[in-house]
């Protein structure tokens, strides 16, 4: 740090915060007379969760069925076995009777896990010409009670740090810490969100020490595709320049501002081809298609509310030809035995949908080879249409699906159409070093925020927000429209206005009355969200994961814009008008 030219540092201090689902927990837990369990509940990973039972209660898996519910946002809230669903196993397995167990609103706030709180200290070099040269980072992380899953945070926290510009030399330290305070799980950016407030302030600090305004600072520090990170993180496609001239472009960056207003933007790289946090990243998929010209998918994928099994669908619809209301997807049941990891690290898209991808072409090649005996043309001629198998060279020779499926079923030696594949990305778990390629490909994001402050309240009127995305080739622009809104929703919450309140290790916080997450008449007047469809060679049809990577630059943007209409940086989250007007009074 000594020989760096130009140095910024600074202490950055996040809170707890709460999932704020609008669905409180619930499990129905009923045993039949064989004694085979089953389990109705909201769960992320319901493979994973029939393991956890079966090791906690004894029972075998194989008796042991997860059919996971309609999910009202996961957010990670429910990604791990938690204590009140084997209360209500273990309850229904001594009653002989079915038992359903649900918090109430208050309950949930009391016993649901944190986004984990924490304390960073960075510092961040470069030399005169702008070009960064070292970060160091030390890291204290409130654990809770418990270890939980959030001995993963640091992982996806370095990623960020030295992942997403060309920094040569890293330090990074993380101590997790045992508290009487309630246990820190999985939340929506894990780590990187917190990581990347701190980054992205020091990275507008240098540029003001060295006279370069923030985004020419930032472009000349970006990764790119076929870069290989100190981490060991190889970047297959980045669109990440791209994003940034979008974002600044419709934010009118350099438009004049007026008295207390302020303009910020900051930039979040996360995984986006599956994240390898346990020994396997895979999933499976069975494709049929009937009688009928109707397509089935079985898979073992999650469906949280992102719109997932939309995108299966249209990844099948678009390979096979078949338009998306002649097919269904199934998951959601262990009994059905797809196995999946689960929904988290923005992976079903990417996995599940590589899984379908190539059960789809296995299928699609039988197709047409029952369709070439049948139109007397090679089967490399014929391409699958609207439902029909049309002969490329002739398109008046063309058969409908259905048919090309009765005429192999109704004969002698005939076949069915169901096709399988399973997908695991090429991807590396971290090494005790923090090193390795965790994901697949990377997805990017660049946020750019105009805001006005009020010097009398400190409150802060957000005028404009841009998201723009390189999360490769869009699937379904009206589900990750809805994703990304709802992620700037709670990202400006989690800047802006969340805090769990504590009091000698118990949440204190009772429900939405005291948890003050944004209300649509917060939101800003005006949301843009734009998308840099570079094209992955990785991805089903050029795709990847988008859910992470949705929330990751929102607090940092915030920060910086405050930072630039007051002329002083807050490192505390939430950025509340009280720390404003203090800031603005010693500024």
């Amino acid at each position: 740090m000594r020989k760096t030219e130009y140095l910024a540092e600074g202490t950055y201090r996040i809170p707890a915060s709460a999932y704020g689902l609008l669905e409180p927990s619930c499990i129905v837990a009923d045993f039949d007379a064989d004694g085979k369990l089953t389990v109705w509940c909201a769960s992320q990973t319901p493979y994973l969760l029939r393991n956890a039972i079966s090791r906690c209660t004894g029972i075998p898996g194989h008796k042991i069925r997860i059919i996971q519910t309609d999910i009202a946002g996961g957010f990670g809230r429910n990604f791990e076995l938690m204590p009140y669903e084997i209360i209500a196993i273990l309850l229904a397995k001594n009653s002989g009777r079915p038992v359903k167990l649900a918090y109430t609103m208050e309950e949930e706030f009391a016993s649901s896990p944190v986004r984990q709180s924490m304390v960073i200290k960075m510092a961040t070099g470069c030399n005169r010409e702008g070009l960064l040269s070292v970060v160091k980072c030390e890291v204290t992380l409130d654990s809770g009670a418990y270890t939980s899953s959030a001995f993963a945070t640091p992982q996806f926290m370095l990623l960020g740090i030295a992942s997403l510009y060309k920094i040569p030399n890293i330090y990074f330290r993380c101590r997790s810490v045992y508290t009487n305070n309630p246990p820190a799980g999985v939340f929506w950016g894990f780590g990187n969100t917190q990581g990347l407030f701190a980054l992205e302030q020091q990275i507008d600090e240098l540029a003001k020490k060295i006279g370069i305004d923030p985004v020419t600072f930032r472009t000349i520090n970006l990764v790119k595709a076929g870069t290989t990170t100190p981490q060991d993180v190889k970047i297959s496609s980045c669109g990440l320049r791209e994003c940034i001239e979008r974002a600044t472009q419709k934010i009118s960056i350099d438009r004049r501002k007026t008295q207390w207003e302020g303009v910020g933007i900051a930039c979040g790289i996360h995984v986006g081809g599956g994240a390898r946090v346990h020994r396997s990243d895979g999933g499976g998929a069975i494709v049929s298609i009937d009688d009928f010209g109707g397509v089935t998918i079985i898979t073992g994928a999650t469906e949280t509310g992102t719109g997932t099994t939309t995108s299966i669908a249209i990844i099948a619809s678009r390979e096979l030809g078949i338009p998306i209301e002649k097919i269904k997807v199934l998951n959601a049941d262990t009994d059905m035995g797809i196995w999946d990891t689960g929904n988290f690290a923005a992976r079903t898209t990417f996995v599940v949908g590589n899984a379908v991808l190539e059960a789809c072409k296995k299928l699609k090649l039988k197709l047409c080879e029952h369709a070439s005996e049948l139109m007397g043309c090679s089967s490399e001629t014929i391409e699958l249409r609207n439902g029909n198998a049309v002969c490329i060279d002739n398109p008046e020779k063309c058969i409908p699906l259905d048919r090309i499926v009765r005429n192999a079923h109704l004969r002698c030696g005939g076949t069915i159409f169901t096709e399988y594949a399973y997908y695991d990305p090429p991807s590396q778990a971290l090494s005790k070093e923090m090193l390795g390629n965790i994901s697949a490909t990377y997805s990017f994001s660049t946020h750019a925020v105009r805001v006005k402050v009020d010097p009398l309240t400190g409150k802060v009127k957000i005028l404009k927000f841009v998201a723009v995305y390189d999360v490769g080739k869009v699937i379904d622009r009206k589900n990750l429209d809805s994703l990304v809104s709802g992620a700037i929703n709670q990202g400006l919450g989690y800047a802006l206005t969340e805090k769990l309140e504590f009091d000698k290790g118990k949440i204190v916080t009772r429900g939405f009355n005291d948890y003050h997450v944004m209300k649509a008449s917060q939101m800003p007047e005006e949301i843009e969200i734009h998308y840099i469809e570079t094209e992955d060679s990785l991805g089903p049809h050029g795709a990847k994961g988008a859910s992470e990577i949705a929330i990751v630059p929102v607090p940092a943007a915030v920060a910086n814009a405050i930072a630039d209409a007051i002329g002083r940086r807050i490192t505390s989250l939430p950025i509340t008008p009280r720390k404003i007007l203090e800031a603005i009074k010693w500024g």
